[in-house]
């Protein structure tokens, strides 16, 4: 098990979520995000596919097993397309896919603990295709 970030990197921490975006570590961050563990990246492949294929490459693009990946997939729950279940099953990953209300809250317990883990989260009024 890997501790906390060292140094001046902050833990990434959820603190709000809505129908548009977050409020991550104090800042607001509109749509689709990745967090990675002092990180927070816009999920640029979500906004152009839903959950296929590129969301899946763009979730993943920095992590290796072992690890945990979160999917927050919205209030609605976003259904994954066979590509972006595929995509993670070829490189030994399963998703816990979950509302995203309860993907922001086991991120935060998760990344407390120092856990390896990664979440892509949905604000949980987003659609595919939707622009920021």
């Amino acid at each position: 098990m890997r501790g906390p970030p060292e140094g001046d990197g902050a833990l990434v921490r959820v603190d709000g979520y809505g129908p548009t975006g977050f409020t991550i570590s104090g800042r607001r961050h509109q749509g689709p995000v990745i967090l990675r563990a002092n990180e927070v990246a816009a999920w640029a492949g979500f906004s152009e596919s839903g959950l296929e294929e590129a969301a899946a490459r763009d979730l993943l693009a920095e992590f290796r097993p072992p690890g945990i990946v979160l999917v927050g997939t919205g209030q609605r729950g976003v259904v994954p397309g066979t590509s972006f279940l595929a995509w993670f099953r070829t490189r030994g990953f399963e998703p816990d896919l979950m509302a995203t209300g309860a993907a922001c809250r086991t991120w935060n317990v998760l990344a407390m603990e120092g856990r390896e883990v990664i979440a892509g989260l949905i604000p949980s009024g987003w659609a595919p295709g939707q622009k920021t």
